[in-house]
C-alpha cells in the first residue's frame, strides 16, 4: 500500500501534485513550489484551506490547515502513520486523505 523505499525528485513530485489537483481538487492553486536541493516544499490553498507538503532528504511531512487550525489527519486516517518517504504512492494517499477529509466538511 505504501512505498517507503524510493522518494521523488522535486520536479516529479510537483507534477504528481499538479496532476492530482487538476483532477480532484481543482479549486486549489499552488502558491509555492520551492526546491532547496535535498529538500523542497509544495504549498497550495483554496479559501481558508492550506496544504503544505515538505520533503527533507526524501521524507514526507504534510499539513492541512483550515481557518488557521492544523487538522490532525492521523486521527481521521490512522494509516498515515505508515508514511515515511515522498513517493508517488504515499503522496497520492495523503492527497486522497485530504480530499476525503474535505468532503466530510461539505456534507
Amino acid at each position: 500500500m505504501f512505498d517507503n523505499k524510493i522518494f521523488l525528485s522535486f520536479n516529479t513530485a510537483k507534477k504528481v501534485v499538479e496532476s492530482y489537483l487538476n483532477q480532484h481538487l481543482n479549486n486549489f492553486v499552488i502558491n509555492e513550489a520551492e526546491n532547496y536541493g535535498m529538500s523542497f516544499s509544495i504549498i497550495f490553498s483554496y479559501n481558508n484551506k492550506i496544504v503544505s507538503l515538505l520533503s527533507d532528504r526524501g521524507d514526507l511531512t504534510y499539513k492541512l490547515i483550515i481557518n488557521n487550525i492544523e487538522i490532525n489527519l492521523v486521527g481521521f486516517e490512522p494509516l498515515l502513520v505508515n508514511i515515511e518517504w515522498f513517493s508517488e504512492k504515499n503522496i497520492l494517499f495523503v492527497l486522497n486523505t485530504i480530499k476525503r477529509y474535505l468532503e466530510t466538511l461539505s456534507n
